[in-house]
């Protein structure tokens, strides 16, 4: 078993300018009035079956409509660590008075760091999700999405903890 090796300066600065883009972006399309919200997040992905934890900020553009920027990043196990950055599109279809399902699709750059050389790919995100709403600020999360990328294709599972505001 090989260990995995701290990222490099290259990759931290593709870390950098990406997390600022991803920054830009949040700040830019906050602008229309609605649901803002923030979620601390269990993942699990399937390639290197690594568990991990995130983070997202959740904002309603329209009425059924939101945009979901994310990190996670997922423990070393193999040899391999991995940070995944995202930002995805939800069609919010309410089911009853708490819950909600959602069709999801994003895109995504991820850093997988090797004890070799690191990699960096940007992928397609496309899966679903639902909310159960348990009070007027808090919702229980849980979404499947395949990160379909190159060489790296693998499902997502996560399992969330929501706070709106």
């Amino acid at each position: 078993m090989t260990t995995a090796r701290p990222f490099s300066a290259i990759a931290y600065r593709h870390l950098v300018m990406t997390a600022i883009m991803l920054a830009a972006t949040v700040c830019a399309m906050a602008q229309p009035a609605g649901r803002k919200s923030v979620s601390v997040t269990y993942d699990y992905a399937t390639k290197h079956r690594q568990s991990g934890f995130g983070f997202n900020f959740t904002f309603d553009i329209f009425e059924r409509f939101r945009l979901e920027p994310e990190m996670i990043y997922f423990t070393t196990r193999g040899g391999v660590s991995t940070l995944n950055l995202g930002l995805s599109l939800h069609y919010l279809v309410p089911v009853a008075g708490i819950l909600r399902v959602y069709p999801t699709a994003g895109i995504s750059y991820t850093h997988w760091g090797y004890e070799g050389p690191d990699e960096s790919r940007v992928s397609v995100l496309a899966g679903g999700g639902a909310e159960l709403w348990l009070g007027k600020r808090w919702a229980l999360v849980v979404e499947e999405r395949l990160q379909l990328v190159s060489h790296e294709s693998q499902a997502l599972t996560t399992l969330g903890l929501r706070h709106s505001f």
